[in-house]
């Protein structure tokens, strides 16, 4: 019956329209039927078997392409942050000079002033600090350092002691020393006590460069004698073995600076706001100061650690690359055994895009499929990595040494596929950037979509009477 002799006003127009577009949603959900039984024939194995083995050839080439890239980076990430960490937490970010009077800033307090009132939330903290190398003298052993008179915080509870700030390196010995001597006291790196065979309580001998050079004298040196009341640990090797900290007011005495020091230390709360707060300093300091940032400080390390990840990425990227073969390849095989179907789905009308699109879809599945399950699996993997490393070599001592126990009458070593005083690492660091998985999951799909259309575009091309010519021969 018309539309408009249903009790409604529709012009022949409005329901020419309406005839149209249940016509295209017929039709829509006909391609949709359509494509979706191909592949699922073309996708699905024989019998109950849910893939058939050109379908598994490429969801697995797809799936340890992106389980492996997962692992890889994450564990090469956690590398960099640990040693990224451990500068940003024992270095200051940001260190202020004076370049009128090298090694000397004289007017500190009022600048610390200024200082925090441009930053404002963004710093963490902004204090003077005496750095300096010198030399340590314990008994007989003599051996260079670096000497950091820092600031501390004041013990509201012990006025002749000072607390530690909040992101200072752990203190290894004593366990669990909340506070710090005033006075000539000092810290030093565990390596380092190692090294000198330095103990808690033991007297050492500080030399530095006292006063300002002049040509007559040239420089006279300093000399004090400090306790060690403690080792700290930051979880980086050069800082470990090679520096002392003291308090700010012993490093004035002991290098006669007065009550002068040779840097404004900031550290930000954001590591990632540098350079915004860079910007900020120039404003407010004047030319005669000099600003460098902790990337300046280790430019060498931070490129050499950029372009690292770079090449890892290309390289480990290659896999994913290898496992687009495997797509071409099964979805070639697909299409050299469907021969006879595309010949008969041309010869009711089939257009040649639709076979593109069926045989595209069929190697954007498979992609999509093995990108998901990769990243997932890679993502657990990453979490239980240092367990895995630790079932490893259980599984290699408890062989070897049966071997050498029973069979060889040897002496076994114990092996370690992550040897702490190598890496100086206690766990093994790995970090799943979620900001890089996202892209990373796309642009495999998308390739495996790219990768599939070369031998789909051939299917396009086959011609009927071709195939029937080539199923005669």
């Amino acid at each position: 019956m018309p539309l408009r002799n249903q009790g409604k006003n529709f012009s022949p127009s409005d329901e020419n329209n309406l005839v149209h577009d249940c016509r295209k949603r017929r039709l829509a959900e006909y391609m949709l039927n359509f494509y979706t039984f191909l592949m699922r024939r073309y996708l699905g194995g024989r019998g109950n078997q849910i893939f058939s083995m050109n379908a598994w050839l490429s969801f697995l080439g797809v799936f340890i392409g992106t389980s492996l890239l997962v692992i890889v980076l994450s564990v090469f990430n956690g590398f960099q942050q640990q040693i990224k960490s451990s500068i940003f937490k024992f270095d200051p970010h940001i260190t202020i000079e004076s370049t009128k009077k090298p090694g000397k800033v004289e007017d500190w307090r009022n600048w610390i002033i200024k200082i925090n009132t441009k930053l404002g939330n963004g710093a963490e903290s902004v204090s003077g600090m005496i750095q300096s190398p010198a030399l340590i003298r314990k008994d007989e052993q003599l051996d260079h350092v670096l000497i950091r008179g820092m600031e501390f915080p004041e013990d509201a509870k012990v006025k002749d002691k000072y607390t530690f700030p909040k992101e200072f390196p752990k203190v290894v010995e004593p366990a669990n020393l909340k506070n710090f001597p005033k006075g000539d006291y000092c810290l030093i790196g565990h390596e380092l006590a190692g090294i000198l065979d330095i103990h808690v309580g033991d007297l050492i001998q500080l030399i530095v460069p006292k006063g300002q050079f002049t040509a007559r004298v040239g420089v006279e040196p300093g000399m004090k004698t400090f306790t060690v009341s403690g080792f700290f640990s930051s979880g980086n090797y050069q800082y470990d073995s090679k520096v002392i900290l003291i308090s700010l007011p012993a490093a004035q005495s002991l290098y006669g600076a007065g009550d002068s020091v040779q840097q404004i230390a900031i550290k930000l709360k954001d590591f990632d706001a540098v350079k915004k707060s860079l910007i900020l300093l120039y404003e407010v300091l004047p030319y005669d100061y000099s600003i460098r940032s902790i990337e300046e400080e280790h430019r060498n390390l931070f490129a050499a650690l950029k372009w690292e990840k770079v090449i890892m990425t290309i390289i480990v990227f290659l896999f994913i690359i290898a496992a687009l073969v495997g797509v071409i390849v099964s979805t070639a095989n697909v299409i050299r055994s469907k021969k006879k179907d595309i010949g008969i789905l041309k010869s009711i009308g089939v257009s040649d895009q639709e076979i593109l699109i069926v045989f595209t879809l069929i190697g954007f599945i498979s992609g999509l499929i093995g990108t998901i399950l990769g990243v997932s699996f890679g993502i657990f993997l990453s979490m239980k990595l240092e367990l895995i490393i630790n079932g490893f070599e259980y599984v290699i001592n408890g062989v070897g040494q049966f071997y050498c126990d029973n069979l060889m009458s040897c002496f076994w070593s114990r092996v370690e596929l992550m040897p702490k005083d190598v890496y100086y690492f206690d766990h093994m660091p790995v970090s799943i950037d979620a900001r890089f998985l996202h892209p990373l999951s796309i642009l495999a799909i998308f390739l495996s979509g790219m990768a599939a259309l070369v031998p789909a575009w051939s299917a396009g091309k086959l011609q009927p009477i071709d195939i029937i010519r080539a199923s005669d021969t």
